[in-house]
């Protein structure tokens, strides 16, 4: 039995969908078709086009609510921004392990790190003794 030939939204639907931030897999269960079928459609014009066009506006969408967020002060959106945008990273740290101290591995520690809280950071000149005697394995 031949196969239903799958019928794709119109145009101005689609490229609203888009914007929407749907996916390929949501489109396909929309149509009533598999992903790998609503991929091949999208790759052809004009669906192409339309379909980039509304994940770019979604993009943008997105990108000016964030730019507004940081503008208002937004400290978190602020940061997302100067990671993703500027590029940007913390310096890496180290987290010293219990096992890393019972093994008496010496690592080189930042003093301008500190102490975060829940961390154990052995100071700069060498392992803290620990009260006890370590576990043998």
């Amino acid at each position: 039995m031949p196969r239903k030939p799958v019928k794709l939204p119109d145009l101005d639907t689609l490229e609203g969908l888009a914007r929407l931030g749907v996916t390929q897999q949501e489109l396909a269960d929309l149509c009533s078709c598999s992903q790998p079928t609503i991929a091949a459609k999208l790759a052809r014009s004009p669906y192409k086009s339309v379909w980039n066009r509304g994940q770019a506006q979604m993009k943008l969408s997105i990108r000016r609510g964030l730019m507004k967020k940081a503008e208002d002060g937004d400290l978190g959106a602020l940061i997302w921004l100067s990671k993703c945008v500027l590029r940007m990273q913390e310096p890496p740290r180290e987290v010293h392990t219990e096992a890393d101290v019972r093994s008496n591995t010496t690592t080189r520690w930042v003093a301008e790190w500190g102490r975060p809280e829940g961390e154990y950071l052995p100071p700069a000149d060498g392992i803290e003794l620990i009260e006890g005697e370590a576990d043998e394995e």
